[in-house]
C-alpha cells in the first residue's frame, strides 16, 4: 500500500493533481469534491473504481500469496484489438485476456 501512496504523493510533487489551498468543502460538495480529486489522483473514470485502482492488483483466484503471470508478446494490432475490446467492455486487459485463455483452453481440452 506504501508504493500507493508514494506514487500520489508523487503525483502530488509533480502537479498532476489540482489542489485548492484555502477551499473547505461540506456535505455533499465536500463528497463531490473527493471524489474528483480521487479519480483525478487514481485515473478513475467513475467514484467507484477509485478504492480498487487505489489498492492494487486483486489476487485472481483463490490461492493466497501473488497471482501467476503469464507473458506474450503480440503483433500490434492485436494489441490494438485488445485494447478496444476492454475499453468497449469497460474492463482492463487483463481481464479480457484472462476470460480468452480459459475460453481456449477449455475448448482445446474438451
Amino acid at each position: 500500500m506504501s508504493d500507493v501512496f508514494e506514487a500520489l504523493a508523487a503525483r502530488v510533487e509533480a502537479g498532476d493533481v489540482q489542489l485548492t489551498p484555502g477551499v473547505e468543502f461540506r456535505g455533499r460538495a465536500a463528497r463531490a469534491e473527493a471524489a474528483r480529486v480521487l479519480m483525478n489522483a487514481t485515473g478513475a473514470t467513475r467514484p467507484e473504481d477509485v478504492i480498487p485502482l487505489a489498492m492494487g492488483r486483486p489476487r485472481v483466484g483463490t490461492e493466497s500469496g501473488p497471482s501467476p503471470q503469464v507473458r506474450s508478446r503480440v503483433p500490434k494490432v492485436v494489441k490494438e484489438q485488445l485494447a478496444l475490446v476492454a475499453r468497449k467492455q469497460r474492463r482492463s486487459e487483463s481481464e479480457v485476456v484472462r476470460e480468452a485463455l480459459t475460453v481456449y483452453l477449455a475448448q482445446k481440452a474438451g
